[in-house]
C-alpha cells in the first residue's frame, strides 16, 4: 500500500510505503510485525529526512542551552515511534578560547538522554566541526519538534553549516 497513513487492517508481513513524509516527497517503507507490543511498523527503507541551515549566525548567551539567530534546524515528527537522530554544525568564537556544545532537544528544551551532547574546545577564530551520529533510537510522539541547540562559555558563539536528520526505526 502507498498512502500517507498505514492500512486499516494489516497482517504480519504487509508492506506500507508512507508517502509525503516531508515537503520534498520523501517516502519511507515499513513492514508490519504483529508480534511487536506497540510499535508494529518496522522501518525497512528510505532516506533520512533532513534540514540544513548554512548561514553563519551567533548568540551572545553563555552558560545555558540556546538557539542562534535562526532556531534549529528543526524537524516535526509526524508519527509516534522510535527514531534515530543525527546532528552537526561548524562552530567558532571570535572571543577567547571557547568550549562549545551541540545537542538535540525536543521543542527547544534542555537536552536529555540518550542524546549526549558533543563538545570541543578551540582557540579564537578557529573552526570546530561538532557532530552527533545517529545512535540509540529515541521515542518521540507525533508533533514533537526535534531541534538542534547550542551552548558555549564565551560570546559571541557562531554556528554555521547546521544539519539535522531523522530516520524511523519502528512506529505506530
Amino acid at each position: 500500500t502507498m498512502a500517507a497513513g498505514p492500512p486499516a487492517s494489516p497482517a504480519t508481513g504487509d508492506i506500507w510505503v508512507a508517502t509525503a513524509v516531508d515537503a520534498n516527497g520523501t517516502c519511507w517503507q515499513f513492514q508490519y510485525d504483529a508480534s511487536q507490543t506497540t510499535y508494529k511498523w518496522m522501518f525497512i527503507g528510505g532516506p533520512a529526512v533532513g534540514k540544513s541551515i548554512s548561514t553563519d549566525e551567533s548568540t551572545t548567551t553563555t552558560g545555558s542551552w540556546t538557539d542562534v539567530t535562526t532556531t534549529g534546524p528543526q524537524i516535526t515528527v509526524a508519527r509516534q515511534g522510535y527514531y534515530q537522530v543525527g546532528a552537526s554544525a561548524t562552530m567558532y568564537s571570535s572571543g577567547v578560547i571557547c568550549d562549545a556544545y551541540l545537542s538535540v532537544t525536543i521543542a527547544g528544551g534542555i537536552p536529555a538522554d540518550p542524546y549526549v551532547s558533543v563538545t570541543d574546545t578551540f582557540a579564537p577564530n578557529r573552526y570546530a566541526a561538532l557532530s552527533i551520529a545517529p545512535g540509540v533510537p529515541k521515542l518521540f510522539v507525533a508533533g514533537d519538534v526535534v531541534t538542534v541547540r547550542y551552548l558555549g562559555n564565551t560570546q559571541p558563539l557562531h554556528a554555521l553549516e547546521r544539519n539535522l536528520s531523522v530516520l524511523p526505526v519502528a512506529i505506530i
